[in-house]
């Protein structure tokens, strides 16, 4: 299972009809606070979770750190609208394997970074 984290609902949808047209077999759960993003990951095996940084109940940086606490083989994409250095160094330093400006996906991005 794969899950999206994320409180833009034009944005979320977005990226799950994109993830959906390339890899078919992906089962894309949706939450938009800590609190659905937690009970969705408890009990199940998640490969990937997309992350976006401000959430609406928390930052998506803690929650981050508190995932790959509990489940460390989770690979973690961070989204972020922008696109600074600091906040790709303070997603790495929360757990992040990957950092993805909003401004800069599209499909070749996650067509050449995640096979599935």
């Amino acid at each position: 299972m794969e899950l999206i984290v994320e409180d833009n609902i034009v944005f979320r949808k977005t990226l799950k009809s994109i993830l959906t047209s390339r890899f078919p077999d992906m089962e894309e759960e949706e939450g938009r606070t800590e609190k659905e993003a937690l009970k969705m990951i408890e009990g199940r095996e998640s490969r990937f979770i997309f992350m976006d940084i401000k959430l609406l109940d928390t930052n998506g940086l803690d929650l981050t750190k508190k995932t790959k606490t509990r489940y460390p083989k989770v690979f973690i994409i961070v989204l972020s609208s922008f696109d600074y250095r600091e906040y790709v160094e303070a997603a790495s330093d929360c757990g992040a394997d990957f950092f993805i400006s909003k401004l800069r996906l599209h499909l070749k991005t996650l067509s050449t970074r995640w096979r599935h």
